[in-house]
């Protein structure tokens, strides 16, 4: 197994973010549209299977939306839970700020953080 650790020092926030290949996410396919569902889907490259004693967690920006099933605004997003091994987001209705902000996924420690992809041929 090979890992790849980058880690970056925020000045102003103070704080260390490191981030491991050994996770990464990606949108569901499909076009994306305003006003409608996205899904993004974590997934964990060293497990066969999530262990739901881990933490899972996923923000936009510095907002924390779900951890560990907890979800800080049920009206917007859903977490989806898969018998393999990743995990989801249900982005409820897609806004313009869910097209400008990051999005982090976390499982134990390993941590990816990126935005979505406004390509032609896929939001409308």
């Amino acid at each position: 197994m090979k890992w790849t650790i980058v880690c970056q020092f925020n000045f102003f926030i103070t704080n260390l973010v490191c981030t491991s290949t050994s996770v990464t996410w990606e949108r569901e396919p499909g076009v994306m549209r305003i006003g409608e569902p996205v899904t993004l889907i974590c997934t964990v490259h060293d497990e066969k299977t999530i262990d739901y004693n881990r933490t899972r967690q996923w923000l936009k920006g510095t907002e924390l939306i779900v951890y560990n099933g907890h979800l800080d605004k049920p009206s917007e997003y859903k977490e989806i839970l898969t018998s393999h091994n990743q995990f989801k987001l249900l982005i409820k209705n897609l806004t313009e700020s869910d097209l400008t902000s990051n999005y982090q996924c976390r499982y134990g420690f390993d941590i990816v953080t990126r935005r979505l992809q406004i390509k032609r041929g896929i939001f409308e």
